[in-house]
């Protein structure tokens, strides 16, 4: 409604010109950035200087807009603060859609499990729109529409190209800037259309492969671990699903190799799994394979540079400690005559032995020390003594 004021002698008239809406099935938008918006499922690349609250973990690769994050939801240490202060240069593809977000407390970074362990598979490469899955775009019945990307009434998505619908790979390339410098990168996002040329969501295998699609948008995923469907998964920088088949996975990264073990299906190990007569710890948030020390319920555990969890003695950081059969780390107790500390590591040198004199029983090491008055583990066993060290 528009309107329009003139002043006569102290007298107002108001004229109302009443706007008539058009509606039209269908409408044009210009770019993807329109297409997100009508699905409500886009997020946006935040400047560096914005000042905005964004989340992180330590050694995580992205920030993150939103703390739920379905990526972060299993992570243990979650910093917030500045875009600048994360040191992160990329915002979280989840996020960046709208999506629950979520990415996570990464562990120390595992090495590469011994050679005759995992298989390594081989990253395929993603088809171009010259591949044979790429079928040239039928002509469709009515109205043509202008080139670039639009949506019907019933929320489906379509790229008009030469006024019909594209199918096959969609290539688009957007420039994004590194934080607040004036040097830009090109960002690539690859989607794809079925015959009808509606974009693809969700599952879909072409070309022998798996790939995921954003429910949203239709943007393919990549290059990462995503939540999908409260299991995790792993796609690599051409789309594909890493390890459908199950089995040991490798993945190479600027900052060293790491390890994953998949399902039949390719969903990730998470947590403790047994593979080949050995225990190992997948990370919660992320599905990678553990090597060092790994804390789970209360109590701690050794796993060695090839992920297989430790029993009995080791020695880690100059210091001597006992995993149970279990695994566990024992502390505050004596295991085979060793008094072990409250961090689990072997100090005392003196070894105690059980001394019998008549019918009874004591506890004691050859400096003169005996249990008394109190409650002593022994061997995974408790024990009580009185003031005098008679076992009760």
């Amino acid at each position: 409604m528009k309107r329009k004021f003139k002043k006569f002698s102290s007298i107002i008239m108001i004229v109302m010109v009443i706007a008539i809406c058009f509606t039209e099935t269908t409408f044009a938008i210009s770019d993807t950035s329109a297409i997100r918006s009508l699905t409500e499922s886009d997020g946006l690349q935040l400047e560096e200087s914005s000042g905005a609250t964004v989340y992180w973990v330590p050694k995580g690769e992205v920030y993150h807009l939103n703390k739920n994050c379905s990526s972060l939801n299993r992570s243990k240490t979650i910093k917030e603060g500045t875009i600048k202060e994360s040191g992160k240069s990329r915002l979280c593809q989840i996020c960046g859609k709208g999506a629950s977000p979520s990415e996570p407390e990464v562990q120390p970074t595992p090495r590469m499990p011994e050679p005759s362990e995992p298989e390594v598979q081989q990253a395929p490469r993603m088809p171009e729109p010259s591949d044979p899955e790429v079928q040239p775009a039928p002509r469709m019945p009515g109205p043509e529409y202008a080139d670039g990307w639009h949506q019907d009434e019933n929320g489906n998505i379509y790229y008009y190209e030469n006024g019909q619908p594209k199918t096959g790979w969609i290539r688009e390339d957007r420039q994004r800037r590194y934080g607040d410098t004036e040097q830009t990168y090109t960002e690539t996002t690859w989607y794809y259309a079925d015959a009808d040329g509606s974009i693809a969501k969700g599952w879909r295998q072409i070309g022998g492969e798996w790939y995921y699609f954003y429910e949203g948008d239709g943007s393919m995923f990549c290059d990462a671990t995503f939540t999908i469907d409260n299991k995790q998964y792993n796609f690599n920088e051409n789309g594909q699903l890493r390890g459908y088949g199950g089995g040991w996975l490798k993945r190479d990264t600027d900052w060293g190799t790491l390890w994953y073990y998949t399902e039949k299906g390719g969903d990730l190990a998470i947590g403790w799994k047994k593979v080949g007569g050995a225990w190992y710890y997948f990370e919660q948030y992320s599905g990678c394979m553990t090597t060092g020390w790994v804390s789970d319920g209360g109590a701690w555990y050794y796993m060695n540079s090839s992920g297989a969890m430790q029993t009995g003695w080791i020695q880690s950081g100059g210091a001597w400690y006992y995993l149970k059969s279990s695994g566990a780390m024992a502390a505050n107790e004596y295991i085979g005559g060793y008094w072990l500390n409250g961090n689990g590591s072997w100090t005392y040198p003196h070894k105690a032995t059980w001394r019998k004199s008549g019918n009874r029983w004591w506890y004691g090491d050859p400096t003169g020390w005996y249990a008394k008055n109190g409650t002593y583990k022994i061997d995974g066993v408790n024990y009580s003594f009185d003031a005098a060290g008679w076992m009760k």
